[in-house]
């Protein structure tokens, strides 16, 4: 599956994020970690009382994508 690091789905009183890069086992990568603070702001801004968080794929997440981060390379993402 590819398109977006981060799915976003405003339900009624309810809302999901789910990370997309199943391919990746979920790992973040600076556009993730940028993607569920603007997608959170979005379903909050939206009415969501209740926030669900999940993986595609059949994993939660595996951390940080090392490959992505090493060398400082997403540092300013994350602030």
């Amino acid at each position: 599956m590819t398109g977006a690091p981060v799915l976003t789905a405003l339900h009624e009183g309810w809302g999901e994020l789910v990370l997309n890069r199943p391919e990746r086992r979920n790992a973040l990568a600076p556009a993730s970690a940028r993607d569920l603070r603007e997608g959170l702001a979005a379903l909050l801004q939206g009415g969501a009382r209740v926030v669900l968080l999940r993986g595609e794929g059949g994993t939660f997440c595996s951390g940080l994508d090392i490959d992505l981060f090493q060398g400082g390379a997403g540092e300013s993402h994350l602030a």
